[in-house]
């Protein structure tokens, strides 16, 4: 009898020791990993996100979407949600995140079956795309009061948190590349926390180093569990099917030049000739007689591509004053100044103000000012004229300014 009782009490302890060490190596599974839900519009009659997630969104901002539309995931009701058409890649649904202009982004998060432990190392997959169409209203309004729908394409990515409550960031565990690919892929990700977590948070975030907030999408679906593996295993490619065909370019609309007609030449049988009209300039301080030595200006619309240099061509009509002020002003050179916002770090901000100082350079001396006249400054984000914790601030900061100097 004694016997039996110390076997038996050998066995439980035994237990005791080895389930817990089994238990760590099991792979964590998510609640609802394929997104499975009726399908709907976030916000609306659906003020939540998929079932199971809760949503971790902006304040007043609506939660992610269950799509695609009902015919295509039920063939139910013919309704269109936002233009998404892709089929699911697992099951009927899936989830669709956006970022936006307003520097908002969705996100979603749920609590964790088992802990991530910290120190031990972890993988799992999720399947992404990016919708070639995707209509949502934006926060500005029509004449009639109505928000005007807005193109959300740009690709975006998906990062990965690690938390202890619901909508918790503690620690960024990993992120996808830009998924700019519309048709389903699979991305792996690998990650070590530092720390336990018993909370997950999935969002959607923009390219990074982000200087201008932008509208995008994403979407998610048949997410795996997340698989504790040896730190040493050897990492694979994030993307891990075949590379997306690249699409090809749109076709640029052609400009049509309006002529106006010649003051000698009556219109419509009016005898008077019509007489044109003043263009009014858009640099008010060198029409006003304050542009002296010293002077900086602040060009309001110069426009960049997303982290690049090249001058939308719609910015040329405010360099042009620049070219016809220098030409009628001889006496002045000018100092191009580049600045950015915070959302980069220093050798990146830095390459890229400066850059974008040189574009100006080049165009003015493109037009026919000397190059000896021209001096291109990139100072980064050493200078800023507002503060870069909200949006607004941000696109102040991201500037380039023209500082009069005399020769």
């Amino acid at each position: 009898m004694m016997m039996r009782l110390r076997n038996f009490l050998f066995m439980a302890i035994l237990f005791s020791l080895v389930a817990p060490l089994s238990a760590q190596n099991e792979p964590i599974k998510l609640n609802n990993p394929s997104f499975m839900d009726i399908a709907h519009r976030g916000g609306n009659d659906f003020n939540r996100g998929p079932r199971g997630w809760q949503d971790c969104g902006a304040f007043n901002e609506t939660p992610p979407d269950v799509q695609p539309n009902p015919s295509i995931a039920f063939k139910g009701e013919d309704v269109a949600f936002f233009g998404v058409t892709l089929p699911a890649q697992d099951g009927p649904t899936y989830m669709g995140m956006v970022v936006r202009d307003n520097d908002t982004q969705e996100a979603v998060g749920q609590r964790l079956s088992a802990p991530l432990e910290g120190g031990k190392c972890y993988e799992m997959s999720l399947h992404l795309a990016r919708s070639k169409t995707y209509l949502s209203g934006s926060n500005l309004r029509d004449s009639s009061g109505e928000p005007i729908m807005v193109d959300f394409t740009k690709a975006i990515k998906i990062r990965i948190y690690g938390g202890n409550s619901y909508c918790q960031k503690t620690e960024l565990l990993g992120e996808t590349p830009l998924v700019n690919n519309t048709k389903w892929k699979k991305y792996e990700l690998r990650f070590e926390p530092t720390t336990n977590h018993r909370f997950i948070l999935i969002q959607a975030f923009y390219k990074t180093p982000t200087l201008f907030p932008y509208n995008g999408n994403v979407l998610v679906d048949n997410l795996s569990d997340i698989v504790p593996i040896p730190c040493d295993k050897k990492s694979e490619p994030l993307a891990v099917v075949e590379t997306p065909k690249k699409e090809e370019p749109k076709e640029k609309e052609p400009v049509v030049a309006v002529v106006p007609p010649k003051n000698n030449q009556p219109q419509g049988g009016v005898k008077e000739p019509i007489k044109p009209v003043k263009k009014e300039k858009i640099i008010k301080e060198l029409n006003s007689g304050s542009a002296k030595a010293g002077k900086v200006i602040k060009l309001q619309r110069l426009v960049f591509g997303m982290d690049q240099a090249d001058i939308n061509p719609d910015s040329h009509d405010e360099l042009d004053e620049i070219v016809e002020y220098l030409k009628l002003n001889t006496g002045y050179k000018v100092e191009i100044r580049g600045h950015t916002n915070d959302r980069c770090d220093d050798s990146f901000c830095n390459k890229l103000s400066k850059e974008r100082a040189e574009s100006v350079a080049n165009y003015l001396k493109e037009q026919g000012i000397s190059s000896a006249r021209l001096e291109a400054v990139g100072y980064g984000k050493t200078k800023p004229i507002a503060s870069n914790r909200y949006s607004a601030g941000r696109k102040k900061n991201q500037r380039v300014e023209i500082k009069l100097k005399k020769i």
